[in-house]
């Protein structure tokens, strides 16, 4: 990756001044992380908005170092085609505090109604509009999460900044893909399939794991020539042995074809929805006067110096505090 970001803890992507870049946001993920990391506090009314505040914050802070044109916030759907296909999926995180649920909600209104771009399509996920979105917009892209899944969109065109419990983010292109799980972005999907991921109520093929899977990919390329090479046999004692892979695999393999099958499917990211203009909106937009107006109008006036431009040096001292953009 090429040009330093205005951040120097974090890497830019080589471009031109006139290459339209967007920045696009894991709401789900980043209000979320902050309703457990950060310490909380209430508006006037009670209400705790601590998750939000710091959602608020993480993205004007990345959009300092990223400097993006555009912005767009990708949210989940109530209901879940891959819940409805496979009820074990993501089981495990059912049953979410009805606050975090809550906060979770009142940001994406509160941004919409401050001419944010706040995406949702039914029965999909964050993870599949932010594919889709990645997948429409005429330029570079930089997504914000701290999910590391959506490493599998890392091209030359796009980048993940992944937000971290400890040290700073990391602005990630394929070759921290690689560094991280062992296989490039586009076998991310295929790699689940094999090694699962438990969190998720992926269930993988059973009895391999990461390292198996890391092996086998990189042998073969993807999941289905994968089976195509187990299934002619050519995953012999012999290879096994060279990859450093148990002999029982093509066993394995050809034993849970269809659980593999069914984790690709639960891992997969749709990028190709369907959605409709505009799915983004101008940075300039986002952080505005009109945008703090209209977060005071909603009853959010601890949060409406989140969405406040940069103030030039020259304004007076008693202007309200910013946490906006300084362009």
């Amino acid at each position: 990756m090429g040009t330093i970001a205005a951040d120097p803890t974090m890497r830019g992507v080589e471009t031109t001044p006139a290459t339209p870049h967007l920045l696009v946001i894991d709401l789900p993920n980043l209000v979320s992380r902050c309703w457990h990391a950060q310490p909380v506090f209430c508006d006037a009314r009670g209400l705790p908005i601590h998750a939000i505040s710091g959602a608020l914050t993480t993205v004007a802070r990345v959009a300092r170092a990223t400097v993006p044109g555009d912005l767009s916030v990708a949210m989940d759907s109530p209901v879940s085609f891959r819940k409805q296909s496979v009820p074990d999926y993501k089981r495990k995180r059912l049953q979410r505090d009805p606050d975090l649920i809550r906060q979770e909600q009142t940001a994406a209104d509160l941004l919409r109604r401050c001419g944010w771009a706040v995406v949702e399509a039914l029965g999909y996920e964050a993870d599949d509009v932010i594919a889709s979105i990645t997948s429409l917009y005429p330029g570079r892209v930089t997504v914000l999460s701290g999910d590391r899944d959506m490493l599998a969109l890392c091209s030359e065109r796009v980048a993940v900044n992944l937000l971290r419990s400890a040290g700073p983010d990391m602005l990630c292109d394929g070759s921290e893909a690689l560094q991280l799980f062992g296989v490039r972005p586009e076998q991310l999907t295929d790699y689940k399939a094999l090694a699962g991921d438990p969190g998720d109520g992926i269930a993988g093929v059973t009895g391999i794991g990461p390292r198996t899977a890391v092996a086998l990919l990189t042998e073969c390329g993807d999941l289905d020539a994968l089976f195509a090479v187990a299934a002619r046999g050519g995953l012999t004692p012999d290879v096994c042995h060279r990859l450093g892979v148990p002999a029982t695999v093509p066993q394995r393999l050809l034993a849970h074809r269809e659980e593999a099958l069914r984790s690709r499917f639960l891992a997969r990211m749709v990028p190709d929805l369907g959605l409709e203009q505009p799915e983004w909106a101008p940075v300039a937009q986002c952080f505005s006067d009109h945008a703090v107006a209209r977060a005071r109008a909603y009853g959010a006036t601890e949060l409406a110096p989140r969405l406040a431009p940069a103030r030039s040096a020259a304004a007076p001292s008693h202007a309200e505090p910013s946490l906006g953009l300084p362009f």
